[in-house]
């Protein structure tokens, strides 16, 4: 009988140790599973976040050029204003389809910024937002003032205004490269601001 209980009592202990063993696989396998979701899924946002914020800031640079190239015509707006031939209307309507131009690029990056609002993180949006105020103000700028050259010589300090402006687009565009850099590479986590 003894030699019974032992056989009975050993099967016991296998099937427990079994059981546990089991479970314990089971339990490991599931989360082995969900950190592989884990990984792929942050791997798939990391791909669709340098995605977006590379075609976000090629549409900056274009928007940017667009307008820098009608800041350039200043130059021109005045050659026209002082010849009797033109009187003016030339250099205004010669910039207002440069500046129409710079204006519907500016516009469209709206699409890509929208994609980085989605794709998060909120600092890296926030960023981005604030690169395409100061692309909108640069061109509102420098539309002002090629308009005003036309009828008169500004004051220096509206033409250093939109010197400045186009400054503001460098450092927001400098800002919104770094962070994403710094997100892509995972050098710092994405931060979430609270809304207002």
């Amino acid at each position: 009988m003894d030699g019974q209980w032992a056989t009975v009592l050993a099967a016991g202990i296998a099937a427990s140790v079994t059981l546990a063993g089991a479970a314990i696989a089971y339990r490991a396998g599931r989360r082995q599973v969900r950190d592989q979701g884990e990984i792929a899924h942050s791997q798939w946002l990391r791909t669709q976040r340098e995605q977006a914020y590379v075609e976000y800031v090629t549409a900056c640079e274009i928007a940017n050029d667009a307008i820098y190239k009608c800041s350039l015509r200043f130059d021109e707006v005045l050659a026209d204003v002082s010849s009797p031939q033109f009187a003016g209307n030339r250099a205004e309507a010669v910039f207002h389809i440069g500046i129409d131009e710079a204006y519907n690029l500016v516009d469209a990056s709206q699409n890509p910024l929208n994609r980085i609002i989605m794709l998060g993180p909120d600092n890296v949006a926030a960023q981005a937002e604030q690169l395409r105020r100061a692309l909108a103000d640069y061109a509102s700028g420098t539309h002002g003032l090629v308009v005003r050259l036309s009828r008169e010589n500004p004051p220096q300090r509206e033409i250093d205004l939109v010197g400045d402006r186009m400054n503001e687009v460098f450092l927001a565009r400098t800002e919104f490269t770094k962070m994403a850099r710094q997100v892509l590479t995972g050098e710092i986590l994405p931060v979430t601001i609270a809304s207002t």
